[in-house]
């Protein structure tokens, strides 16, 4: 299921991002620029996790501020794949959802994963 996943959130990310070819350095756990000819066409959050404990209390906004400067510095739009739980934050600070990306599990129940997009 993982690569499932993995190939449909590549694709939806393509689509979402106009079918630019991208290459994608992964930095370490959560911010990925995409590079065309050496300038960042977009960037990729690639997972953003709260520990339970430390969950609603601000935590995840202030990553997501940060990584969203870096966004705003470049002048690029921002791309992820969320979770429902962490659509909800997402919405909030003005990403918008443009696809939804349903998954089958092996027992049959089906997972939705928002794809979302923040422009500068």
């Amino acid at each position: 299921m993982l690569s499932q996943f993995l190939g449909r959130t590549a694709d939806s990310r393509r689509e979402a991002l106009g079918g630019k070819a991208h290459l994608c350095e992964l930095v370490p756990s959560t911010f990925c620029p995409d590079r065309s000819h050496g300038r960042p066409i977009s960037t990729v959050v690639q997972l953003v996790c709260v520990d339970r404990p430390y969950q609603r209390l601000g935590v995840g906004r202030k990553m997501m501020e940060h990584l969203l400067q870096i966004a705003r510095d470049a002048n690029v739009p921002t791309y992820l794949d969320a979770t429902y739980a962490g659509s909800q934050l997402y919405k909030r600070i003005g990403f918008e959802v443009v696809k939804i990306l349903k998954l089958e599990t092996a027992d049959g129940r089906i997972l939705e994963f928002p794809s979302m997009i923040k422009y500068v």
